[in-house]
């Protein structure tokens, strides 16, 4: 997935652009997605089953800025393909890097199936502690375990190449016919991390909208039930939210997918325009894991609320500090203006 690189010859307004636009991303997704996984987990009531799949496609999109972006920025920056660490260290960095750089995508997807899982159970066949948080913490073992597997023939395919200098590059020669090898792999990859998941994920999701149809008109029934009202509104406003989160997953990984299938099936040439579209879908799929926090606290009040009261604790901390400092201050000024009445008055008293 990340076997491209750029272009000999790119111009160096064009390589500064490409560098500035990777930098924003890389900012924006690791500040978002930190800021979720501390409003997370400095808020016990905000640890539930649903929010715990929230972290884990936080860490996941963590992925893309501390490495996948990085190494973007520094294949702009160097040679085309260079590798700058050499020896074996070098060879395992180099299927190591490629390998967790990719798995964010694969991650996030089978993220989205559980989630739309988790939606189906909570309202569609509302079963009590159907997905506890033993089952939840298995799944997300589970989907982490099932991208190694997919992605584990990156362990062989990337290694180091020195012509001129070092390059770390991906071939399935000598043991596989390259093409044939990298259709196959390819073929597998869609349809496992793309076609599968969203035929899934389609299907829970109709049902879901009947189910949610079907309650909203014994909500109507039942106008005096608030708690009833309360949870019809939380499960609209999360079901709504994961179809966002659907929608945005194809229309900016969907690109990329599909350019992976032409690339595969109808042209071969790597050419300096098939280069720029493969680096332009690309940038669309790591746009993806910063718009997720925006996504998170614009439909979550609750974790807006965790947002504030722990930017109110920052604050307060911050502004506490000096308060403190100077009332420190002040009581040992006491306690010494003490101890010298103390001592004056019992020399008094002795004369």
């Amino acid at each position: 997935m990340n076997n491209t690189s750029s272009c000999d010859g790119a111009p160096s307004e064009m390589a500064a652009t490409k560098i500035t636009l990777y930098s924003l991303v890389l900012a924006w997704s690791l500040f978002g997605n930190i800021l979720v996984l501390l409003v997370i987990l400095k808020n016990k009531a905000l640890r539930t089953n649903f929010n715990i799949l929230i972290i884990n496609m936080a860490i996941s999109d963590l992925v893309i800025p501390c490495l996948a972006l990085p190494m973007k920025i520094a294949d702009t920056t160097l040679r085309p393909m260079e590798w700058v660490v050499d020896g074996p260290f070098g060879n395992f960095l180099c299927k190591a890097c490629y390998f967790i750089a990719d798995i964010s995508p694969v991650v996030s997807s089978f993220s989205l199936v559980i989630i739309a899982v988790n939606r189906f159970f909570a309202i569609a066949v509302p079963v009590q502690g159907f997905l506890s948080r033993k089952r939840t913490l298995a799944l997300i073992v589970g989907i982490w375990f099932l991208a190694t597997v997919l992605l584990s023939p990156y362990f062989y395919i990337y290694r180091l190449e020195t012509t001129g200098w070092t390059k770390c590059i991906s071939t399935w020669s000598p043991a596989f016919d390259d093409t044939k090898a990298e259709t196959i792999f390819t073929i597998i990859l869609i349809t496992v991390v793309f076609v599968f998941p969203c035929i899934t994920i389609g299907v829970l999701y109709s049902v879901m909208l009947c189910k949610l149809q079907e309650n909203s008109n014994r909500a109507a029934s039942m106008l005096n039930d608030d708690q009833f009202r309360r949870r019809q509104r939380k499960d609209k406003t999360i079901f709504i939210m994961t179809i966002v989160i659907m929608f945005l997953y194809l229309v900016l990984w969907g690109p990329f997918f599909c350019t992976l299938v032409v690339l595969s099936f109808f042209i071969k040439e790597n050419t300096a325009s098939v280069q720029t579209v493969i680096i332009t879908v690309q940038f669309l799929g790591y746009i993806n894991s910063a718009v997720h926090p925006c996504i998170y606290f614009c439909f979550l009040k609750k974790l807006r609320q965790g947002l504030r009261r722990l930017l109110r604790r920052m604050f307060m901390f911050q502004f506490k500090e000096p308060s403190i400092a100077v009332s420190n201050s002040r009581t040992s000024a006491m306690i010494r203006m003490t101890n010298y009445t103390t001592k004056k008055c019992s020399k008094t008293s002795y004369k």
